[in-house]
């Protein structure tokens, strides 16, 4: 029996949690159709990209405490090479349960508190690490599953999901809280509930996810967990990790970067703008300065103060920049970066793109809309 629910709590069924949208002058969707892919191929790799909306679908079923199948090959799966670790804040043990059964691959028995996370007051948090070994650009997350089920009202869920970007992986972005009231009396029940985004990605290039429990509406203000299972892939396919590579001939390009150089430091660097003529470049990290060059990269000056940047753009004569941070403003640059002005208001910014000659500016807001400047 599947249920649809409300955001707040939910009786059973399907909803779709939209994210809040901005309205200050949003643009045309019609107009910018297909800007969003051209700022991610050009701008770099800008932060993580959470669904446009999560879709929240919940599953009941009053004949058994273990009815629905969990997976023992997902990404946060106990001993999977995709996981690097499970760690658990705050968690108050009812007897014998514990929350290294959230992830083992199996539902347990019922009536079995062993192979349950069953905390006192129902209030913790468990945090997955993913292993960015193999995976540099983190992970994208189709579909997120938790399951409960007990033999009374201990059944019900409520938690916080929040992810964090692999370019600043204790930075933590919350995707919603998701509730499933399913259990009014006592008896056998078992509840999950389905996570998936409206695009078909709950989030992108992901290293960390956080469940903060809490307590479930129901009179024990307590659930008995079961299993929690993450679906995904690797982000951009298997990456390569190599410190170098050489490109093949191309007389068209001229062999344009054929051989590289490496310049200025280690840094977790996810965006670089350019002017025409590649003398004046602009680069940053996720959190961190931006850094600007005039001769091509030879040497760098760091600009502007520490934030979550997630993306830069520049002019041809790249005299005018303009930048965007997560959780922040919009800040553009009239001498190369010398010298900021924030603009705007304080929204999720993930990339932003410039006309050659920097009058005229458009952005895009994760989970929200596309804004421009004119």
């Amino acid at each position: 029996m599947n249920h649809t629910q409300s955001a707040a709590e939910a009786p059973p069924g399907l909803v779709s949690f939209p994210m809040a949208a901005p309205s200050f002058r949003p643009a045309r969707r019609s107009a910018f159709r297909s800007l969003v892919p051209s700022l991610a191929l050009l701008l770099g790799l800008g932060a993580a990209e959470a669904g446009a909306g999560i879709v929240q679908t919940n599953a009941v079923n009053t004949t058994s405490q273990t009815f629905y199948p969990a997976s023992s090959t997902d990404l946060i799966n106990s001993g999977a090479a995709t996981l690097l670790s499970a760690t658990t804040t705050g968690f108050t043990a009812v007897e014998s349960s514990s929350t290294v059964t959230l992830n083992d691959g199996s539902l347990g028995t019922p009536d079995d508190i062993a192979s349950t996370a069953l905390d006192l007051d129902g209030t913790w948090t468990t945090t997955f690490a993913l292993n960015l070994s193999s995976a540099p650009l983190g992970y994208d997350l189709t579909q997120i599953q938790t399951f409960s089920g007990w033999s009374d009202q201990r059944a019900n869920q409520k938690y916080e999901l929040l992810y964090s970007h692999y370019s600043a992986p204790d930075v933590f972005i919350s995707l919603g809280t998701f509730t499933s009231r399913t259990a009014t009396s006592n008896g056998n029940r078992s509840n999950r509930i389905t996570l998936t985004g409206s695009n078909g990605r709950v989030a992108t290039n992901v290293a960390k996810l956080r469940f903060t429990f809490q307590d479930p509406p129901n009179p024990n203000d307590e659930t008995v967990y079961r299993e929690i299972d993450a679906l995904g892939t690797v982000s951009g396919g298997n990456a390569n990790t190599a410190p170098s590579f050489t490109v093949p001939a191309d007389p068209v390009l001229n062999n344009t970067g054929t051989t590289w150089t490496a310049r200025e430091n280690n840094r977790n660097w996810s965006f670089i703008a350019s002017s025409a003529d590649g003398t004046k470049l602009a680069a940053g990290t996720y959190y961190g300065q931006i850094l600007t060059s005039t001769n091509s990269g030879a040497s760098w000056t760091a600009r502007e103060s520490n934030r979550y940047w997630t993306s830069i753009a520049s002019s041809a004569d790249g005299t005018k920049l303009a930048a965007v941070v997560h959780s922040g403003q919009i800040y553009t640059s009239v001498n190369s970066g010398v010298t900021w002005t924030a603009r705007d208001s304080n929204r999720n910014w993930s990339s932003i793109t410039s006309s050659a000659d920097g009058t005229k500016l458009a952005a895009v807001v994760q989970s929200g809309q596309i804004y421009t400047s004119v």
